[in-house]
């Protein structure tokens, strides 16, 4: 696994731990601006994301950040195994 792809994976905990129990201090919007500029640096061009459509909260985040939302794009899944 690449570097940034660590970054990634590390950041999608980060956020689903700490923005619940620190909402409305900033501390979000500060992580989420270090880590775009951190994935400029290493000639990340695009960030995607997936957020639950119940997750109001988090989409309104999402939205006041700067993130739209795709209607070009499905997102699917199967459930493989029990």
């Amino acid at each position: 696994m690449k570097k940034h792809q660590w970054v990634l994976v590390f950041l999608a905990v980060l956020f689903s731990l700490f923005m619940t129990a620190y909402r409305k201090n900033g501390i979000g919007k500060k992580l989420l601006e270090k880590t775009e500029k951190s994935l400029q640096k290493e000639g990340i061009r695009k960030i995607f994301l997936v957020a639950f459509k119940k997750n109001n909260i988090g989409n309104i985040f999402w939205e006041q950040t700067g993130y739209k939302n795709r209607e070009d794009l499905n997102y699917r899944d199967k459930k493989i195994m029990d």
